[in-house]
C-alpha cells in the first residue's frame, strides 16, 4: 500500500472515531437520562444508591471520551487507538451489566454496538477480536456472579438460576455475537467494497472532468458558453487571450455586451434556429483598442433529452488571414495590371519597329548632310532605346520559360555577330574578330544568353562610332 493509500485510511479512521465517540455520548447521556428519570419517579435525589456506581461510570465514560478527542489528533497509530477504544467499550459495557441486575440485566445486547464499531473501523479480525473479547467478559462477569465473588447491585442475582440456564445465556450470547460478527463483517466487506468501486468512480470521474478541462482548455479556438438568456456560462483561456480580457475581472455576463456586432436576433429555443446564419465574420475593439477580425461558429447547447439550454460559440482571431487575403487581392490587381501593361507595350512595339525601319529607309535614300542626318540618328537611337525599353518591359512582365542545355558558344557567338552585321547600327568602319575555340560548351538557355551576347555587342557598337575593333 502506498504512502497516499495510508494516509487516505488513516484520515477515514479518525472520521469514523469522531462518529464513535459522538455515538458513545449519546448512549451515554440517554442512560443518565433514563436514571435520572427513574430515580425521579422513585421521589429519590440524584446520588442516592443503588445508582451512585453508575452515574461514577457514566462520568468516568464522559472523561475519557474527552481525552479521546484530545488526542485524537496527536495520536500516530490511529489503528491502534481505535482498538483500545472499543475495547474500553467492552469493559464499560460488562460494569453496566454488572450494574445492572448481572444476569437479569437488558444491556448485554450493548456488545452488539460494539462489535458493530469493530466492523465500521477496524479490519474483518478486529471484529471477530471485539466479538471474542465481549463473549468473554459476559461470561466471566456471570461466571463471578454464579460463585458469589461479585454480587448485582440490583435485582436478586442468580439466586433463581442454575447452572444450566446461566451456560445456557452464556451460549446465546456467544452464538450471538458471532453470528452479529459474521453479518456486520459481510455487510462491511459489502460496502467496503463498494465504497472502494465509489471512489474508483469518483476517482475516474475526476480524471474524466480534468481531461474534458484539458481538452476544451487547451483548443487554439475560443469557446463561450451562454444561457438561455445569453448569459455567458463558461469562457475557456482561448476566449480570454483572443479577447483580451482578464479572466479574474469577467466584466461582460451578457454575450450581447461583450460583441455587440454578433448577430443574435433569434432565441435559441425559437423553430427558425436551423435557418439564421451560423458563421459570421465580425470586427471586435479589444480593451487596448486594437482591432480584431473574428470568425464565428454558432450552435445549440442541448441537455440529455435533447432540450435547448443555452448556445455555444467557437471563434477564432482571423486578423492575419483577412490581411493575407488583402495581400493576394493586391497581387491579383498588380497581376491583371501587368498583363495590361505587357498587352499595351507590345501594341506599342510593333509600330515602333514599323517607325524605325521606314526611317532607315529614308536615312538611305535620301541625301542628308549636316543637322538633318544629325537629327535623323537622333531619332533611330531614340527609337532604338525606346524598342530595348519595350523589350526588357515584356521580357519581366513575361520572362520565357527557361531551357538548360549544353550551348556551343562559338556557334552562338557567330550568329549573334552575323545579325549584328545586317542590323542598322553596324557600320563598315568597324571590324570583327572572333578567336573563340568551337569545342568551347557552356550549360544555359540559348535565348538568353543570345540576348546578353547581343546587348554586350550592340554596347560596344554603339560606343565605337569613330570605327574600331569588337
Amino acid at each position: 500500500m502506498g504512502l497516499e493509500s495510508l494516509a487516505d485510511a488513516e484520515t477515514v479512521t479518525r472520521r469514523r472515531l469522531r462518529v464513535l465517540m459522538a455515538a458513545r455520548v449519546l448512549f451515554v447521556s440517554l442512560l443518565l437520562g433514563a436514571s435520572v428519570l427513574s430515580q425521579m419517579g422513585e421521589g429519590k435525589t440524584l446520588l442516592i444508591t443503588p445508582n451512585d456506581a453508575l452515574y461514577i461510570v457514566i462520568g468516568v465514560t464522559y472523561f475519557l471520551t474527552i481525552i479521546y478527542v484530545l488526542l485524537l489528533r496527536r495520536i500516530k497509530h490511529v489503528h491502534r487507538f481505535a482498538y483500545g477504544q472499543i475495547f474500553f467499550d467492552a469493559i464499560f459495557i460488562t460494569i453496566l451489566v454488572y450494574l445492572t441486575g448481572g444476569v437479569d440485566s437488558l444491556f448485554p445486547l450493548a456488545y452488539v454496538f460494539s462489535i458493530i464499531s469493530a466492523s465500521f473501523i477496524l479490519s474483518k479480525r478486529g471484529t471477530y477480536i471485539i466479538a471474542s473479547i465481549s463473549a468473554v467478559f459476559y461470561a466471566a462477569s456471570l461466571g463471578l456472579e454464579y460463585r458469589g465473588l461479585i454480587h448485582p447491585l440490583t435485582a436478586s442475582g442468580l439466586n433463581f438460576y442454575g447452572s444450566g440456564e446461566v451456560l445456557y445465556r452464556i451460549f446465546v450470547y456467544f452464538l450471538a455475537f458471532t453470528v452479529v460478527a459474521l453479518l456486520v463483517n459481510h455487510l462491511g466487506e459489502e460496502l467496503r467494497a463498494k465504497g472502494k468501486q465509489l471512489r474508483q468512480k469518483q476517482i475516474d470521474y475526476e480524471k474524466l472532468e480534468a481531461f474534458h478541462q484539458n481538452i476544451i482548455q487547451s483548443l487554439d479556438s475560443g469557446l463561450i458558453t451562454t444561457d438561455r438568456a445569453g448569459r455567458i456560462s463558461f469562457m475557456n483561456r482561448t476566449a480570454y487571450r483572443i479577447l483580451g480580457i482578464d479572466p479574474s475581472t469577467q466584466a461582460f455576463p451578457i454575450l450581447d455586451t461583450l460583441l455587440p456586432d454578433l448577430k443574435t436576433g433569434v432565441p435559441i429555443e425559437s423553430a427558425n434556429w436551423e435557418g439564421i446564419r451560423k458563421r459570421e465574420e465580425i470586427t471586435f475593439e479589444k480593451p487596448d483598442g486594437i482591432a480584431i477580425h473574428l470568425g464565428l461558429s454558432r450552435s445549440q447547447l442541448k441537455d440529455l433529452h435533447g432540450v435547448p439550454v443555452g448556445s455555444i460559440l467557437i471563434f477564432k482571431d482571423i486578423t492575419q488571414i483577412k490581411e493575407m487575403e488583402e495581400q493576394i487581392k493586391r497581387a491579383d490587381r498588380m497581376v491583371s495590371i501587368g498583363k495590361m501593361a505587357a498587352g499595351i507595350a507590345h501594341e506599342i512595339r510593333n509600330p515602333l519597329a514599323s517607325l524605325t525601319g521606314s526611317i532607315q529607309v529614308l536615312k538611305e535614300g535620301v541625301d542628308l548632310n549636316g543637322s538633318n542626318l544629325n537629327l535623323m540618328n537622333i531619332i533611330l537611337r531614340e527609337s532604338d532605346r525606346l524598342n530595348r525599353l519595350v523589350t526588357d518591359f515584356l521580357l519581366f512582365a513575361h520572362p520565357p520559360k527557361t531551357e538548360f542545355r549544353s550551348i556551343v558558344l562559338s556557334h552562338m557567338i557567330d550568329e549573334t555577330l552575323e545579325m549584328l552585321r545586317n542590323s542598322p547600327q553596324f557600320n563598315g568602319q568597324i571590324s570583327i574578330s572572333s578567336v573563340l575555340s568551337h569545342q568551347a560548351r557552356v550549360p544555359g538557355d540559348a535565348n538568353q544568353l543570345k540576348q546578353v551576347f547581343w546587348n554586350l555587342f550592340l554596347n560596344a557598337v554603339q560606343e565605337m562610332e569613330g570605327g574600331g575593333t569588337l
